[in-house]
């Protein structure tokens, strides 16, 4: 029996998180930096890294420091270590290890060595600091152009790939194979989950792709390493997996012992009718195939085709954020929903029309909620940023920038390609950074045509609307696919290669002394060294903000590798 649209099933066992037992934000903290949790002993994370997709478990992709300035890159790298010229993945994002020594930067994409085969698939490590490429290592094809981005798994060193039937780690360092799973079918656009604070017992979870069925996975996969007694399962193990639904791009979010993933029901394939979405909740420390803790069914007929996000409010209570794709293209810039709804049960908060999307919503402190929505050129849906106001038990649009910008040159009354200033897209997942009172996006552009790379990366001031002149900050040639946030830096893949903005650790150590302490910021005050630290060709405040952030920042090595 199909549940009531916008209902929930809780099953028994209880929510991990919740309660007066639930985590709170400093207890989180303390876990990223190798506490102890409630949940088991935590790896030591480098609070300046990019772990994957929208940044971390959460998926939030949103970081308290400052965004650097986008118009000159710090250093672009095109080619792998044998000199070949990479081809990025389109919308594939890039993961960060934390700064210091051997810090590095992975990407996907594609390589014609001489004597070797063409096109052939590969991750890439770069170094951090200065491009550099390190290794590369062969990948399995992607299915249907897949956009699954690599993941860090920082408690056991290794990056993770998830390309056609295969789940792979790679050794962090040297790019050596350390495991692989096959499983049942390939995974398209999904990207995993890595837990950070469950060892000896640390999963993996991932959904494979069944978009027009009904028999979609969720696996969850042992990272660890084997203990006959607290850890029986070697790394690459399926502890369980269970049937969810219709899956495709589903990737799954990971909060303080939960485990949460969408699926797309079932679109409209006769003589079978449609079934909505769903949202599910499910325990990670589970060792059998366990029963989600809670469902919920979307209140419209639509599927979810990405990932979700989860936020913690004031009071401690995770809510879950997702947004849905209408492949109908009815409804023009509101075709579909994003829905907000309580992590602790599964009841819906509220929805509100948006535009059709599988990207990861980003909410924000204060109650709004930015998602990258829309196709280019297709019965008037439009590539475009939009910002949502919440107003507790509801929600509302604040303002879409293709609405916006749009002046309707023909009179046919639809928001065609030509009309409105393009940004984001279904592909494009933003990033924020709040720092000093300042709010700014950083999205790429989708492609406008079939085969065509992205190259267009945009800075937004989100403290302005889309018809103030200084709302977009920055646009640059050249990158564009999803970025990374790390310490100081910005990565992001495109047409031209590998790009990193903003300063690097050894811009910051002004008086060259091997460290990032109070004494750089001193220099600067008094003109000694490159103050110019951000490279954008101007010595000002901005460049005093960047050096005083990497000071003070939590995670920021203040000695290593510089």
């Amino acid at each position: 029996m199909r549940e009531a649209r916008g209902s929930t099933r809780a099953h028994g066992g209880g929510w991990p998180g919740s309660g007066s037992n639930a985590p709170s934000l400093a207890a989180g903290v303390l876990a990223a930096a190798g506490a102890f949790s409630a949940f088991g002993q935590s790896c030591p994370l480098t609070l300046d890294g990019w772990l994957g997709p929208a940044g971390g478990g959460g998926r939030v992709s949103l970081v308290e420091r400052p965004l650097p300035g986008c118009g000159g890159a710090t250093w672009n790298c095109t080619r792998d270590e044998t000199g070949a010229t990479i081809r990025f993945a389109n919308s594939v994002g890039v993961a960060v290890s934390g700064s210091g020594t051997g810090a590095l930067v992975f990407a996907l994409g594609r390589v014609s060595r001489p004597g070797g085969p063409s096109n052939e698939p590969r991750i890439f490590a770069f170094t951090r600091d200065r491009g550099e490429p390190v290794w590369s290592s062969p990948v399995t094809s992607p299915s249907l152009d897949s956009w699954s981005s690599p993941v860090l798994d920082p408690c056991n060193s290794t990056v993770i790939v998830c390309s056609g039937r295969v789940v792979a780690a790679f050794d962090r360092a040297t790019g050596a194979p350390r495991w692989q799973r096959q499983l049942t079918r390939v995974i398209v656009n999904a990207s995993p989950v890595v837990t950070s604070d469950l060892g000896p017992r640390n999963r993996l979870f991932v959904t494979d792709f069944n978009g027009g069925g009904t028999s979609g996975r969720l696996y969850c996969i042992n990272v660890d390493p084997f203990d006959a007694t607290a850890n029986p399962y070697q790394p690459g193990d399926i502890v369980w997996s269970r049937v969810i639904g219709g899956t495709s791009g589903n990737s799954p979010a990971y909060d303080a012992g939960v485990a949460y993933v969408a699926t797309n029901g079932r679109f409209f394939t006769p003589p079978a009718p449609s079934e909505p979405g769903s949202i599910l909740a499910f325990p990670a420390t589970a060792t059998g195939t366990p029963e989600p803790l809670w469902t919920f069914t979307n209140v419209l007929d639509l599927g979810f085709y990405g990932g979700v996000s989860v936020r913690r409010e004031a009071d401690g209570v995770p809510m879950v954020y997702a947004a849905s794709y209408n492949f109908a293209f009815t409804g023009a810039l509101a075709s579909s929903n994003l829905v907000k709804v309580d992590g602790s049960c599964g009841q819906l908060v509220w929805s509100v029309a948006c535009g059709r999307t599988s990207t990861i919503p980003v909410p924000l402190p204060g109650g709004r909620v930015l998602v990258s929505e829309g196709v280019r050129g297709e019965f008037g849906s439009a590539a475009a940023l939009s910002l949502y106001e919440d107003t507790g038990g509801s929600a509302e649009l604040l303002w879409n920038t293709a609405e916006a910008t749009w002046t309707d040159l023909n009179g046919n009354q639809i928001v065609e390609e030509g009309e409105y200033k393009p940004m984001g897209g279904w592909t494009m997942q933003p990033v924020v950074s709040q720092f000093g009172g300042a709010s700014r996006a950083v999205v790429g552009l989708i492609p406008g045509g079939a085969g065509e790379q992205t190259e267009e990366l945009l800075v937004v001031d989100l403290g302005k609307g889309p018809l103030d002149p200084n709302f977009v900050v920055t646009e640059t040639h050249g990158p564009g696919n999803p970025a990374a946030l790390a310490g100081t830096v910005l990565y992001s893949t495109g047409e031209h290669g590998l790009h990193a903005f903003g300063a690097t650790m050894p811009d910051l150590d002004l008086n060259a002394d091997g460290m990032v302490t109070v004494d750089d910021l001193y220099s600067w005050e008094q003109g000694l060294g490159d103050t110019d630290v951000n490279r954008d060709g101007v010595t000002d405040t901005e460049d005093r903000g960047w050096v005083a952030s990497a000071v003070r920042a939590p995670g920021v090595p203040k000695s290593e590798g510089l």
